[in-house]
């Protein structure tokens, strides 16, 4: 045993340098890497590059900005990564809130010391402590201990407002399944002829009144209640939760209102309601009532702009939705449609599809479309934008009209060429202001079974994020 130590030790001193040798090579591909981006950056609009390199590099929108402040970096100071700094230590000295902080942990990384965020925020604690005075250190600890007891009690309510919470969701899902009609071809009406309807109606309204009240207490009330908007999905999530509650709490559902969010509509088998309430009763998965599921649900409803001749069409209905139209202005290419399918087919350009035609399918499940690769081509110029072929504006209008609760947009690979990746980060841009939170997916046509070696681009957004794409009831 006592033989073995100093070889133990000595492999284990080895195994350290070894270590450091292949952070010192990491460190320098890591550099290669950031000056790269930078480079990548100079006149062009960093979400474009973003963009570009989400879907061709597989590098995250954080990388891509952390890269470039690196590089950045090393264009000030070419030395920071000698020692062979690690990702995490190097993110960290970018990130560094002003520049005499960036210097100080530049100065570490360069000296072989490691710089951790804990490191980092007590050298910015020890500059801003001589400027506290002792009465302000005093409030600060009054403060810091109001919000531990406050933390505490809020704790007790939340855990209080789920159950109660439970509770009226199980009653709601339990008074849809007696009441609503059992189909949609039979009415859309409640069924308030059957006994103990409004009994039930009226004790749902009145437990919503209370767990509204314990989510006021938590939350705030209506006029101190907001978010931040689309971009902030919890939020959003939350806000639903009290409109669904107060609806509830109001008596103006079922016969008064139905279930979805605008009373206006009155629409019995919609689950948003349901939603809102499943989002304060657990932390699972919003869901719809079990007892109402498959057979007694309509198909999901999909717009197509742009259809082709038929195989995403295909390939939707067998994912389980209902076209409600299909608009394709090619003439061949509407003529295969109508030809294999029993498809509502409009041979139309859709450039001359007005909003008032458009609006008719407001709300609908899934807005589908093909983007023309014709735009796409190395060869395509700049100056093709806004012809015949480029139905970018085009399927921006329909997403702002339809207000869909997703959209799938998918075209050729050649967005992400260097003439056309800005255009695509614009796309991306506008969908987003539109409420959307969206992605990009790169797929190749032979890992699905087609004879096909290519790449495609499938543009994909949806209107809530926490919420379950499903049918509504």
């Amino acid at each position: 045993m006592t033989e073995e130590k100093p070889k133990a030790k000595k492999k284990s001193v080895n195994d350290a340098k070894a270590l450091k040798n292949a952070m010192g090579r990491f460190a320098k591909e890591l550099g290669v890497a950031a000056e790269i981006v930078n480079r990548m950056h100079l006149g062009k609009d960093p979400t474009a590059v973003e963009t570009l390199l989400a879907v061709k590099a597989g590098v995250t929108p954080d990388d891509t900005r952390f890269l470039n402040a690196l590089g950045e970096l090393l264009q000030l100071d070419s030395e920071l990564l000698d020692n062979g700094a690690s990702p995490e230590t190097l993110r960290l000295v970018s990130q560094a809130s002003d520049e005499d902080l960036r210097a100080f942990a530049a100065r570490a990384v360069k000296l072989g010391v490691a710089v951790s965020a804990a490191k980092i925020q007590r050298v910015e604690s020890r500059r801003v402590m001589p400027e506290e005075s002792h009465e302000e250190k005093a409030a600060q600890a009054r403060w810091a201990s109001l919000q531990s007891f406050a933390a505490t009690h809020t704790t007790v309510l939340l855990h209080r407002l789920e159950a109660r919470a439970e509770s009226l969701l199980a009653a709601v899902e339990k008074f849809m399944l007696r009441f609503v009609p059992g189909d949609p071809q039979i009415g859309f009406d409640m069924e308030t002829h059957r006994p103990g309807y409004f009994q039930a109606h009226t004790d749902i309204a009145a437990s919503a009144g209370e767990v509204l009240a314990d989510f006021d207490v938590i939350f705030g009330s209506r006029d101190s209640f907001t978010v931040s908007g689309s971009d902030d999905p919890e939020g959003v999530s939350l806000q639903n939760s009290r409109h669904a509650l107060t609806r509830f709490a109001s008596g103006k559902f079922g016969h008064q209102g139905g279930f979805a969010f605008d009373a206006a509509d009155e629409d019995v088998f919609s689950a948003d309601l349901v939603e809102g309430l499943a989002y304060i009763s657990t932390q699972r998965s919003p869901r719809t009532p079990s007892a109402l599921s498959a057979p007694r649900l309509p198909n999901l409803q999909v717009l197509e702009l742009g259809a082709g001749a038929g195989g995403q069409a295909i390939g939707l209905m067998a994912a389980g939705f209902r076209h409600v139209a299909l608009y394709e202005w090619i003439q061949p290419r509407a003529d295969t449609l109508k030809a294999n399918w029993d498809w509502p087919v409009a041979h139309v350009d859709l450039k001359e599809v007005p909003d008032s035609t458009l609006s008719q399918y407001n709300g609908i499940d899934l807005l589908a479309g093909g983007i023309p690769s014709a735009m796409f081509t190395p060869q395509a110029k700049l100056s093709h934008r806004g012809s015949e072929n480029d139905l970018i504006p085009e399927l921006l209008r329909a997403v702002r009209v339809v207000n869909p609760r997703a959209f799938m947009f998918e075209g050729s690979d050649g967005m992400t060429l260097e003439p056309h990746f800005d255009y695509l980060a614009y796309f991306k841009s506008h969908l987003r202001e539109l409420g959307y939170v969206v992605d990009i997916l790169n797929l190749q046509t032979s890992d699905y079974g087609l004879p096909l070696d290519e790449h495609r681009l499938v543009i994909v957004g949806i209107r809530n994020v926490s919420a379950v794409f499903r049918p509504r009831l």
